[in-house]
């Protein structure tokens, strides 16, 4: 006798042709499609609530990250005993109040350094990246301190930052330009950022990307490279530590020309 099939339903008496049973077959391929339609169902139930709550989650992130105040066109002054210790002017300002920190950014209006770049031919460039001018920056006007007269000359030095980029008065120690200014209120510090340019009363200029100013110290640093130029030297170095004059710093890996005076 052959062997039948375990599948397989056979006639009685053991002939014929074995028949498969249809509910078998067909009973498969009805639950896969069941189960292939509530998966399709519950991701798309899934997806339609994400994309619910997308809108609330960037609204929050941006409320958490726009800033508490901000203001156009301002002259942002850092005070000590009454008189003003630095004077800044900026195309925006904008005021972070968190539990962590308060700080003041001070910067260009969006784009237009760049933009005025973009459009200068080659020669115009080069000149322009050379040139120190107010126009479309952060300026910063650090005063003496405990200046008496540092009331009027700052209010002098508001008009000549827009009028004449070169003007000083007797009671500033230095002119700082720069892309972007953060003045962090607890430290007493602020951070220039983007083609920093420094010149004294005294003549001397000073070029970096990042500077910080610590107003009780009455000291400026420069993380990074910097170059100094006086009317007799020229120097490039890294890690400036200095006072806000440049009468006397300390700098790293020192390189370029130096004047030596002859002795008598």
């Amino acid at each position: 006798m052959s062997p039948r099939p375990l599948d397989d339903t056979w006639p009685a008496g053991g002939g014929g042709t074995p028949s498969r049973p249809l509910a078998g077959r067909s009973a498969l391929p009805v639950l896969g499609a069941v189960l292939a339609l509530g998966a399709a169902l519950t991701l798309g139930a899934c997806e339609y609530r994400s994309s619910e709550a997308r809108p609330d989650l960037q609204q929050e992130q941006q409320r958490a990250t726009a800033p508490d105040q901000a203001s156009r066109d301002v002259a942002f002054s850092i005070y000590e005993n009454q008189s003003p210790r630095a004077v800044v002017e900026a195309a925006l300002m904008e005021r972070y109040e968190r539990e962590d920190s308060t700080y003041t950014v001070l910067r260009t209006a969006a784009g237009s350094t760049e933009a005025s770049r973009a459009r200068a031919g080659p020669a115009e460039a080069g000149e322009a990246a050379g040139r120190d001018s107010a126009a479309g920056r952060v300026v910063a006007r650090l005063y003496r301190s405990g200046s008496e007269d540092g009331g009027q000359e700052a209010e002098q030095g508001r008009g000549a930052a827009r009028g004449d980029p070169e003007a000083a008065s007797d009671s500033v120690s230095a002119t700082i330009r720069a892309n972007r200014i953060v003045y962090h209120d607890a430290a007493g510090r602020f951070d220039a950022r983007g083609h920093v340019v420094v010149k004294t009363a005294t003549g001397k200029r000073l070029e970096g990307e990042h500077l910080a100013w610590h107003e009780e110290e009455k000291r400026i640093a420069t993380p990074g490279f910097v170059e100094i130029t006086t009317p007799t030297d020229r120097i490039q170095g890294y890690d400036l530590r200095a006072d806000e004059n440049l009468d006397s710093y300390q700098l790293g890996r020192v390189t370029g020309r130096v004047t030596v005076e002859d002795a008598p």
